[in-house]
């Protein structure tokens, strides 16, 4: 922890470290020293990417921090077009903008291990790629500026130390308060180039944060903490100004991509899959500060680039994460269900905090079939077919109570005989058809489209001898009851 540097050598900070400035009015370091920031990937393979922000700045150009990643045809270094919402080619050869996040693929040949037929290269190995960034270190505020309002933008933590999310939240005014962190990985169930798959990204806000997978290092999810290094994707809300201060930066430990989670009482995260690692995360959660309309900074509106998706409904909307006021066990949720393929899926508890650790059950609902299945005991598995289906579940904390409908049986229907007719009476369900047999097994009376609970059979001709009365039920049940004439 510093206020000001004087830097007339070699600063390096090591991967996992930081170096936190946090005085008021400091803006600069000096001295004509130099410094390196070390900052290891996730394990990832040769075609994936990660969103990086520098903590320094100077001349040190996108090809410099990444050599050995691709620069033709296409260059493999990125930035996000807030105007049409696509990633666009970086200039490689351009420097680091402070507070801006890249999008950089990962080395087209191992670092130390070059060639095309390395288990690397042909996409059997994953590795960390060591980034160095050099220069001078980042200090003081820093501002993205000449932005416009409602769009989406790729920025990143510009210092050499963690920044607080919800303190970076706050240093603009209006600014969108959801955070989406890059996590697609190729040739898997996570790349969103695959059919149904699921999103490349995580979402955080201040209720908590969602992974896009199961898998390592897709099931990392953030949760308040912005890694040194840490690029990622935010919508400006009203504002025009991003701000970066040393009062948003943290003594708090990160870990790139995941970071301390700050506990929020009473949430549940749910799980859509499929047998071939389709994947899709919400979050639900309750608490005093949330509305059941939409709060910034406690519901994450869903980043839509996926065909597949589990997300909550809020005025007709898809939300990944949502918050609700204090948590009320009438309450019910509807759910947003989407696909493009046509199969079996599940719908199960990934993980649940608050009164969900103690004895309070969570309900799914399937508007479709009827079921109602307790998470708590297991996931729900079921068919559907391809496209929005919004209406079909939900989510409830209390077990629908149910009466049994009475049996058809014989003590739920009589008959009797009085005055030279046949009556008949079903308390269970409605009679369809009524037929009399003698006891040599002649048809000799019937009565069809009965559609009733009670029916009468005149002029019955068998006299002085045991009949047999068949009754049958709309759903194709059958009664049989004697009855002397």
């Amino acid at each position: 922890v510093a206020e000001a540097l004087v830097n007339n050598g070699t600063i390096i900070v090591e991967n996992n470290a930081s170096l936190i400035q946090t005085a008021a009015g400091v803006s600069t370091n000096t001295g004509s020293g130099t410094a390196t920031v070390k900052r290891e990937s996730n394990l990832l393979k040769r075609l994936d990417y990660t969103m990086w922000s520098s903590p320094v700045s100077g001349t040190q150009t996108l090809a410099a921090f990444s050599p050995l990643t691709s620069q033709s045809p296409n260059n493999r270094f990125y930035t996000y077009n807030a105007g049409s919402n696509v990633y666009s080619p970086a200039t490689f050869g351009a420097a680091f903008e402070a507070g801006k996040g890249y999008l950089i693929r990962m080395p087209n040949e191992k670092p130390g291990s070059p060639g095309l037929t390395t288990d690397y290269y042909l996409g059997n190995e994953a590795i960390r790629y060591n980034g160095e960034f050099t220069g001078t270190l980042n200090n003081g505020n820093l501002n993205l500026g000449t932005l416009a309002e409602g769009k989406f933008y790729a920025v990143g933590n510009p210092y050499p130390s963690p920044i607080s999310a919800s303190s970076f939240i706050a240093g603009t005014t209006g600014l969108g308060a959801t955070l989406y962190f890059w996590r697609k990985t190729n040739g898997t169930a996570n790349d969103v180039s695959v059919s149904s798959t699921g999103t490349a990204y995580a979402t955080w806000t201040s209720l908590g944060g969602t992974a896009s997978g199961t898998a390592t290092p897709n099931n990392l999810a953030p949760n308040g903490q912005i890694a040194v290094g840490q690029g990622f994707i935010v919508n400006t809300g009203t504002a025009t100004t991003i701000n970066f201060t040393n009062a948003m930066r943290t003594t708090t430990a990160a870990t790139f991509l995941k970071t301390k989670e700050v506990a929020t009482p009473d949430r549940i995260w749910l799980n859509l899959t499929n047998a071939t690692g389709a994947f899709s995360q919400t979050l639900i959660g309750y608490t005093a500060n949330a509305t059941l309309d939409v709060d910034n900074g406690i519901d994450g509106e869903y980043i839509n680039d996926s065909s597949l998706a589990l997300t909550s409904n809020i005025n007709n909307k898809e939300y990944t994460i949502q918050g609700r006021p204090t948590f009320d066990p009438t309450d019910v949720v509807a759910l947003n269900f989407k696909t493009n393929a046509a199969g079996d899926y599940s719908i199960a508890l990934d993980h649940f905090d608050g009164v969900f650790a103690a004895t309070q059950d969570v309900y799914l609902v399937d508007n479709t079939t009827g079921a109602e299945t307790n998470l708590k005991e297991g996931g729900y598995a079921f068919n559907a077919a391809a496209g929005t289906d919004n209406a079909r579940f939900s989510l409830k904390y209390q077990k629908t109570l149910k009466v049994d409908a009475p049996a058809f049986n014989d003590n739920s229907v009589k008959v009797y005989k009085n005055n030279g007719a046949i009556y008949v009476n079903s308390t269970a369900k409605t009679i369809k058809t009524i037929e009399v047999y003698d006891v040599q097994g002649r048809l000799i009376a019937q009565q069809k489209n009965v559609n009733a609970a009670t029916a009468t059979i005149q002029n019955v001709k068998a006299v002085s001898q045991m009949l047999i009365v068949k009754v049958s039920a709309d759903d194709n049940s059958v009664v049989s009851k004697k009855v002397l004439n």
